[in-house]
């Protein structure tokens, strides 16, 4: 027997919208499924917890395999009362502080840049009752409540890892030294003392050189009272200022820079990011490049490539070090299909994405299946 289409699914004008935008693999779920499985009393002790409707709310993904790339398409679709319930209690804005990326390289491996309403933030700590003590013991210590320390960001945040270098630097650690003038001793013969050697134990200052990532954390403020606040209870000898920033170390042992104005905080370990802050960061930076943009242009936005031989050779010996002949052949076969992963949120109810190959004839799903069974024997050795 066939259903008439007012009968059938296809009177849904959701899903109709979603039918027509199907693609290699779609998925469409609807919240009204619950009702339907479990019955309107189930429905309501969820709708209860929740605080809202839950019929009238789908969620689709499109997984798509295209030729250099394969991506994923994700919507919330929301009835009235979800929909008033989102824009009352959005974190996410549009308007990013582009000129934060100025202080970061525009060379980079692995990017974030979020750009967040901090008013909204502000209204969701007042409305908790739990917020009321860690409000009292911020003003207490810094003279600032919570309101003025989350006020004082501007909203915009970015993050890059630009480079794999060689570091040396110097940690504490538990050893020994040699004292020359360990033992004090007396020469009954001579009527002379004198001196023995021997090894003093305790913490003592050692060096290093490691394989780190160079890392950048900028963000956009209204005011810099709260990073004053802090400097100020932080001991000298742990945050060392210098004409233009301060030093300081990661853990306790990684160097890392920290400096500010009245309008924007960069930290970071890269000391020539740190050096130009003063002078309005980099000249070749991060707001000048495709990343730079798609950040700028998001709501949230994030990036990694995964050629890894493109990280640098100091990386790449280091992470073929010790392995097989198997183990290799993967990672060169890896390094020669993939380019880079992306995800981007422009959008409140949606988000895209992007696993992008090296340019190819070839469609993306085959590219992979191609590339498994040229290496299967070397999967299988792992």
């Amino acid at each position: 027997m066939e259903l008439k289409e007012d009968k059938t699914i296809l009177s849904n004008l959701a899903f109709k919208d979603f039918f027509e935008e199907k693609k290699d693999l779609s998925m469409w779920l609807s919240m009204d499924l619950l009702e339907a499985l479990e019955g309107r009393r189930a429905a309501q002790e969820v709708e209860k917890q929740i605080g809202f409707e839950i019929s009238g709310n789908y969620l689709t993904a499109h997984l798509n395999f295209n030729d250099n790339d394969i991506t994923l398409d994700t919507k919330v679709t929301t009835n009235d009362e979800l929909a008033a319930f989102l824009s009352e209690n959005n974190i996410w804005r549009n308007d990013y502080n582009k000129e934060i990326l100025n202080f970061l390289p525009a060379q980079n491996h692995a990017a974030i840049g979020v750009s967040v309403d901090t008013r909204t933030i502000i209204d969701y700590i007042n409305e908790r009752a739990e917020m009321e003590q860690v409000n009292q013991e911020s003003e207490s210590k810094l003279d600032l409540s919570l309101d003025e320390i989350v006020n004082s960001f501007g909203g915009s945040i970015a993050f890059s890892v630009s480079d794999f270098r060689k570091v040396k630097y110097t940690y504490q650690s538990y050893g020994s030294t040699y004292n020359p003038e360990k033992y004090r001793r007396y020469n009954s013969y001579t009527g002379k003392y004198y001196y023995d050697g021997g090894y003093d134990y305790g913490q003592i200052e050692k060096e290093k050189e490691e394989l780190l990532p160079i890392m950048g954390l900028t963000a956009g403020i209204n005011s810099d009272l709260f990073i004053r606040k802090i400097i100020e209870k932080v001991p000298e000898d742990l945050l060392v200022p210098t004409r233009n920033y301060y030093s300081f170390k990661l853990d306790n042992q990684y160097p890392a820079y920290l400096a500010f104005n009245e309008k924007a905080i960069l930290i970071t370990n890269d000391k020539k990011s740190v050096r130009v802050f003063s002078d309005g960061g980099m000249t070749n930076n991060l707001s000048n490049t495709d990343c730079g943009r798609e950040i700028s242009e998001s709501m949230m936005y994030a990036a990694a490539g995964l050629d890894l031989s493109n990280y640098g050779e100091e990386l790449e010996n280091s992470i073929l070090t010790n392995n097989s002949s198997d183990q290799e052949k993967i990672y060169n076969s890896w390094n020669k299909m993939m380019e880079k992963i992306e995800l981007k949120q422009r959008e409140v109810n949606s988000f895209n994405l992007t696993l992008k190959f090296k340019k190819s004839d070839e469609n993306s799903l085959k590219t992979i299946l191609d590339m498994l069974d040229q290496n299967f024997k070397s999967f299988a050795a792992l």
